[in-house]
């Protein structure tokens, strides 16, 4: 289990550890290399393992015009992390307060005083410290001067494709999930609690879980393939990404409905659901009445199963 720290001033009595620091928006390929590292680096030194990243995203603290959504949720990346056998979770808060701290006084007063990092594991590109002074050449020397280890590492590229953030965004905007699952190794996905929704559903024969989710980059509108993923159990489910343009009340924000196929137990209102995307099926579209989108989904159905 990944722990979730919230600022330096939540920190328990902190043992040495080994650890990472960085963004790590959407945990690509490039991300799981450095995890990857900081696994071993546990697994020799015997010490717990810290991932220091960032809520409010430095991106939007330097651009605050930029729309910034997430590409995961917080729920998604402790699940990604636990793969990674991550202890820890620190969080700090991307702010005037954090940006103007020199890049000295990070690595001695927090990295080597309160966090007592015995290695730490970082891309090429990594910088710390006000004015981006803490740059590859200044932390080989803060750690030599300790007697520290700080190992580097390059981003990987699968077959000519450079694994980037950036690149990723591109992916879900376009709805490209082949692209996504070659720069991250595993399918999109999003994880969020089940709210009480319109219950049509229910009336078409066809009862949907409306998933609750916040500031999340998300495919384009239409209907998935998909696998959900509830109480520790998998079902083969379709998903609508979209604004239901065929009822009267039409969302106003796009909304995530997806059908669990053979699942016949009782309400899940307010449990965890993963959903995992498969593939696109189709657009979504306004239909001429009710019957005609029950139909629809029907046909939706049968190339499901025919995918499975």
């Amino acid at each position: 289990m990944t722990k979730l720290i919230r600022g330096f001033k939540a920190l328990p009595g902190c043992p040495a550890v080994v650890a990472t620091i960085g963004k790590f928006e959407g945990l690509h390929l490039g991300h799981q290399q450095i995890l990857k590292e900081l696994a071993n680096a546990k697994s020799k030194s015997g010490c717990k393992s810290l991932v220091i990243s960032f809520y409010s995203n430095p991106a939007c603290y330097f651009n605050p015009n930029l729309p910034r959504k997430k590409i995961i949720s917080l729920r998604e990346q402790l699940i990604i992390l636990r793969k990674f056998s991550v202890d820890y979770l620190l969080l700090l808060k991307f702010n005037n307060k954090l940006v103007n701290i020199s890049a000295d006084e990070f690595v001695e007063k927090f990295l080597f005083d309160k966090l007592k990092i015995q290695e730490l594991i970082v891309g090429h590109d990594a910088v710390l410290g006000k004015d981006r002074v803490g740059n590859i050449d200044f932390l080989k020397k803060k750690f030599a001067e300790k007697s520290k280890r700080l190992t580097v590492c390059s981003f990987t590229e699968d077959e000519g494709v450079k694994i980037s953030s950036s690149l990723l965004r591109t992916a879900i905007l376009d709805g490209d999930l082949e692209l996504y699952r070659t720069l991250t190794g595993r399918n999109y996905s999003l994880t969020g609690l089940v709210m009480s929704g319109q219950k049509l559903g229910r009336t078409l024969g066809f009862p949907t879980a409306n998933l609750k989710y916040s500031k999340l980059l998300l495919l384009p509108t239409g209907v998935y393939a998909t696998r959900a993923y509830l109480q520790g159990k998998e079902y083969l489910a379709i998903t609508n990404i979209g604004y239901r343009p065929t009822v009267v009340l039409q969302a106003l924000h796009p909304q995530i409905e997806t059908y669990l196929i053979d699942y016949h137990g009782p309400e899940f209102y307010g449990e965890s659901l993963r959903l995992e995307f498969d593939s696109y099926i189709r657009a979504e579209h306004k239909f001429a009445n009710l019957q005609a989108l029950t139909d629809q989904i029907k046909v939706d159905l049968e190339t499901r199963l025919k995918l499975s």
